[in-house]
């Protein structure tokens, strides 16, 4: 399965202008993927305005739109309902899974203004089962415990700053051993009012080898995962069926 990692610089609470940028990068890029992934979100960047980062019908429909374009399932992220979501939109602009951000970041106080999710949710794609996560989620390893034996991965989207890339590449590396679980992490790039991203989105495989390094350009990168190399390392290594619940 080719993953396409899209990496942009989301336009501060302007989800026109990033949609411009986003078709821009699209049209000028002639490869091929099963799957585009976009960050937290996608459209507006981390706001705490409601109205800058609530997602209406024709949001979904210019994903939808890429889907059915690009013959592939779309995820991005976005707010609905009060929460802080990633969604799955496939080719035929059928949104497949919501997935509604469990941890806030309080330090952020994004508490005060999202409420919290309380389900996983688990995303099939051509055979391969991922569970979604999104930014702050991954500091709690129970989020993705609870769900490493039934998926071969995990997908991570973000919008984590770059004064902490070290916590970023370090955590999803380590998810990625102790869960034996691919980890496909999106983050973006550029700057809001006060922070500064550097992208670093990276796909690691189930014994924490690197697929993907994105670095700090916009653009889209693609890798490819299989099913067989989670299958492998967890017939080899049974740590997960060794863990005490």
């Amino acid at each position: 399965m080719k993953i396409g990692i899209c990496q942009i610089d989301c336009q501060w609470e302007n989800r026109l202008r990033t949609k411009a940028r986003i078709a821009h990068i699209l049209d000028n890029w002639d490869d091929w993927a099963d799957c585009f992934i976009f960050p937290e979100m996608a459209l507006s960047g981390f706001s705490m305005k409601n109205e800058a980062t609530c997602l209406d019908k024709s949001d979904h429909e210019y994903f939808g739109e890429i889907a059915s374009k690009r013959n592939a399932l779309v995820l991005y992220g976005g707010v609905e309902n009060g929460f802080n979501c990633i969604f799955s939109i496939d080719a035929r602009g059928v949104k497949k899974t919501e997935y509604r951000k469990r941890h806030l970041f309080s330090y952020g106080g994004e508490n005060q203004y999202y409420m919290p999710g309380t389900e996983s949710a688990i995303l099939s794609i051509l055979g391969m089962k991922y569970s979604l996560a999104i930014c702050y989620d991954l500091r709690f390893p129970y989020h993705f415990w609870n769900n490493a034996q039934q998926c071969d991965g995990f997908i991570v989207i973000a919008s984590w700053p770059e004064v902490r890339r070290d916590h970023w590449l370090s955590l999803l590396k380590a998810r990625a051993i102790e869960n034996q679980s691919y980890f496909i992490g999106v983050n973006r790039i550029g700057k809001d009012p006060t922070s500064t991203f550097s992208g670093d989105s990276v796909v690691f495989g189930p014994s924490g080898e690197t697929y993907l390094e994105c670095g700090s350009s916009e653009g889209i990168f693609c890798c490819d995962v299989n099913k067989e190399r989670c299958t492998e390392i967890r017939a080899t290594y049974n740590f997960i069926k060794d863990r005490k619940q």
